[in-house]
């Protein structure tokens, strides 16, 4: 344990400047994480009022709608969240490896390079 806390504090020293980008970048993934397991509740409630019927209850459709809603709008949550913290490790590794100077030019070289890929 003791090597892996070394190993996170040299990776620190790496970033420079640039630690609070991966630090945001961190926690959004672990938000993202949690947003990404919810859509299982819901599949669960939603799965709770269907067996519901064997016990003589009457399907209730609006209840299943409304879960099914839920957990599209919480995994549309989740994944945008991990794209923003995708962005953030981007832009950081980016910025650290090649130099903020470089940054446009680097960018602009890959895009042009997965343009030119054939599908």
């Amino acid at each position: 344990m003791k090597q892996k806390s070394n190993e996170i504090k040299r990776l620190f020293q790496f970033m420079g400047k640039h630690r609070t980008l991966l630090n945001v970048s961190r926690f959004l993934s672990g938000i993202s994480a949690l947003f990404i397991m919810c859509p299982f509740l819901c599949v669960y409630f939603a799965a709770r009022d269907l067996v519901s019927i064997f016990a003589g209850k009457p399907i209730d459709t609006g209840s299943l709608v409304k879960w099914g809603v839920a957990a599209l709008v919480l995994e549309l949550v989740g994944l945008l969240l991990y794209f923003i913290c995708l962005c953030f490790n981007r832009n950081t590794v980016i910025s650290r490896l090649f130099g903020a100077s470089n940054h446009k030019k680097i960018l602009f070289e890959l895009s042009h390079y997965a343009e030119s890929r054939p599908a």
